[in-house]
């Protein structure tokens, strides 16, 4: 692991409407809240119940980007690290 002893962050681009789950996906964000790891996600093109779920269990942040300019706004909210 390359991340500090506190927290890691990832940042998730999706263009999907939907998910393929090959596993038990609830299982998997328990797991990923445990090992404190925090998930924004950023959706360009709709909303997606289990992205915003896995952003808010996370502490993460979650947005649709409704034009390109929201993306950039989205993006750079996302720049400086947050406080843990």
């Amino acid at each position: 692991r390359h991340c500090p002893s506190n927290i890691c962050e990832v940042l998730l681009l999706s263009s999907s409407l939907t998910t393929c789950d090959p596993g038990d996906l609830l299982a998997s964000l328990s797991s990923i809240a445990a090992s404190r790891v925090r998930c924004s996600v950023i959706s360009l093109l709709a909303e997606v119940y289990i992205c915003r779920r896995i952003a808010r269990e996370t502490g993460g942040e979650y947005g649709v980007a409704l034009s390109q300019p929201h993306l950039r706004e989205l993006l750079l909210r996302l720049l400086p690290p947050r406080p843990v």
